[in-house]
Order: structure tokens, then sequence, then C-alpha cells
């Protein structure tokens, strides 16, 4: 289903980001001087995307028919959570007010319980 639904999604994404090029004229953005590694990292990017739908896809089948019930919101979970960790490595929170901060500590508190709960859950369902 993967190839079908990438190629399909890509379609108005590309529309999209072409439209907004040509509105803000920004095509020449890409032969700037230092914009080769932006490149090379959005390459990078890339393949760690994908390798995360490979493995999300491996461990679905390996669970069985719990698969996309469990295994989807985990994948979900560890893509807020890697991120979240990128932003805190290169300081983004930095200058968030304390309820800001409150806020996306407590959602991050949550997620762990979900975790909590879907490993467990799937272990009762198992078992």
């Amino acid at each position: 289903i993967w190839p079908l639904f990438l190629t399909c999604s890509f379609i108005p994404y590309a529309t999209y980001m072409l439209y907004l090029h040509k509105k803000n004229r920004s095509f020449s953005n890409y032969r700037k001087n230092k914009t080769k590694h932006y490149f090379i990292f959005s390459v990078i990017m890339g393949i760690f995307w994908f390798g995360s739908l490979i493995l999300y896809s491996k461990a679905s089948r390996l669970i069985g028919s719990l698969g996309p019930v469990v295994v989807w919101p985990l994948f979900m979970i560890f893509i807020i959570l890697s991120s979240f960790f990128v932003s805190v490595v290169y300081n983004e929170w930095k200058g968030s007010n304390k309820k800001t901060k409150t806020v996306l500590y407590s959602g991050l508190g949550l997620l762990l319980l979900a975790i909590a709960i879907l490993t467990y859950s799937s272990l009762r369902a198992v078992s």
C-alpha cells in the first residue's frame, strides 16, 4: 500500500510546493552558496523517514492482527519524542514561558503513559 499511498500524497504536496516557489519567487534559493549541506541533510532525512516506515511495517506484521492498532500509535509517539529530543538539543524551547513548558512536559508525560498502556495491552492480548 505504501507506494500507491506515497505517490498519491506526493502529487498535492509537490504541486503546492511549486506554487509557493513561483508565488514567492524563491527557486533561486536553491543556487545560493552554502546550501549544498541542506541537500545532503534532506537525503539523510528521507532515508530515515522511509527506513522508519519499513521498520513500522515489519513490526506491524510481527505482532499480527494487533499490529496496526498497537504499532501505529507507538510509531507516531516515537516520531514526536524524537523530534522533541532534537528540539531540546538545539535549544528551541529556551525562550518559552513556564506555562508553555508545563503543557509541553504534560503532553510528553501523557505520551509516555500511552506507551506503557499500549505495551501492557498488547502483552495482555497476546498471552
